[in-house]
């Protein structure tokens, strides 16, 4: 049953607040002026919900990458391409937690066709690294899997929503223009921005340049190497 207690018994009596707490494992409501303002809740509680979060997080991905699969096999079905059945996912195992910015075109490969670039994804789903993003490259990868690779809107937002929660929001203040092809160059503003250790990205054009500052620009294969 949940409890409810004023702000001024809470900060009277937080001893024997947090002691009953632990003890029924019930949130508790703390009122101020007559108002709900925050609620309590046991530490083992937060961490079972997390835990419950990122299981439903992973089972949602798991379902977009089947979705993915049969959209991109259409899409090779339409341009009159044949290619190989992907390999099935692999546990990676943890590591350190680095900085990486991710390249559309890893990113879409990963939730379309699979092999290295869905190790790359699930990397990520697992907390492996952190994923860099500004505004540039999620409009460029949500735009791209809806008007080229036709995802369903379920399946787009629960990506838009991985985004949007899971990853470090920069806004990169320096233009630069290193790239061959100019419309590479937002990758290489956010890794700035970002200090990020890696730019992951099947374009040669990009992946040419090596390094950018402190950025290591490698391909999916050699990233993996890693883990």
């Amino acid at each position: 049953m949940l409890q409810i207690i004023n702000i001024t018994d809470a900060r009277n009596n937080l001893a024997k607040l947090i002691e009953k707490i632990k003890a029924t494992k019930e949130p508790v409501v703390i009122v101020q002026d007559s108002d709900p303002s925050v609620v309590v809740y046991p530490y083992d509680e937060i961490v079972k919900r997390e835990e419950e979060k990122n299981q439903l997080f992973q089972l949602k991905f798991q379902q977009i990458f089947r979705e993915g699969e049969k959209k991109f096999r259409q899409y090779l079905r339409k341009k009159s391409i044949r290619t190989s059945r992907s390999e099935k996912p692999t546990q990676l195992s943890k590591m350190h937690k680095i900085k990486v910015v991710v390249d559309t075109n890893v990113f879409i490969s990963g939730f379309l066709f699979g092999g290295n670039p869905r190790k790359i994804i699930e990397a990520w789903i697992n907390k492996n690294y952190i994923f860099c993003l500004s505004p540039q490259l999620k409009a460029e990868i949500l735009n791209k899997l809806q008007k080229r690779f036709l995802l369903s809107a379920q399946a787009l937002q629960i990506i838009k929503d991985a985004l949007d929660d899971n990853t470090e929001k920069y806004i990169p203040k320096k233009k630069i223009s290193i790239c061959k092809d100019p419309q590479d160059n937002f990758l290489l503003e956010l890794a700035e921005e970002a200090t990020a250790d890696y730019l992951i990205s099947g374009d040669k054009l990009v992946l040419e340049i090596k390094r950018y500052q402190k950025t290591k620009i490698i391909s999916p294969k050699n990233f993996l190497k890693l883990l």
